[in-house]
């Protein structure tokens, strides 16, 4: 006579198995999606802080920050440039420039390359996660 031990049978544990994994595939993408406007949002916010602070440096120096005086870096440090007793910042704080939710460096050319019919002073994206800025006007501004 056998005993019978409590517990789940292997067809049991693979029904289960098979029900959570269609749980999984059915809320997988929504969730990725999700992240992924996320990202889009935390990028936009920090595009338009990027933009704030250049408007300062501006309004001070009466120029956009150009590739001699080191780009946006001039926003964080006095540049050596012909009137630098007119800097007035740090117009963003930190010891480094803001990366985008992706981690990549935004993109700032003065004047601008890429959008130059879009924008006639500066342009400022980022690329984005598949690097493909021109995709997604969200993810960039300019003047």
């Amino acid at each position: 006579m056998a005993i019978s031990r409590p517990g789940f049978s292997l067809i049991e544990i693979l029904i289960v198995m098979v029900l959570i994994g269609a749980m999984v595939a059915m809320v997988g993408p929504n969730l990725m999606k999700r992240l992924g406007r996320g990202k889009i949002g935390t990028t936009k916010i920090a595009l338009n802080g990027i933009k704030s602070a250049l408007d300062e440096y501006k309004m001070d120096m009466g120029h956009y920050p150009t590739k001699q005086e080191a780009g946006l870096e001039a926003l964080m440090s006095r540049p050596n440039s012909k009137g630098a007793d007119r800097w007035k910042g740090e117009y963003l704080t930190g010891k480094e420039v803001p990366l985008d939710a992706w981690n990549n460096e935004f993109v700032y050319s003065n004047p601008p390359q890429r959008f130059s019919k879009e924008y006639k002073f500066y342009e400022l994206y980022s690329l984005g996660e598949n690097e493909e800025s021109e995709n997604n006007p969200d993810l960039r501004v300019g003047s």
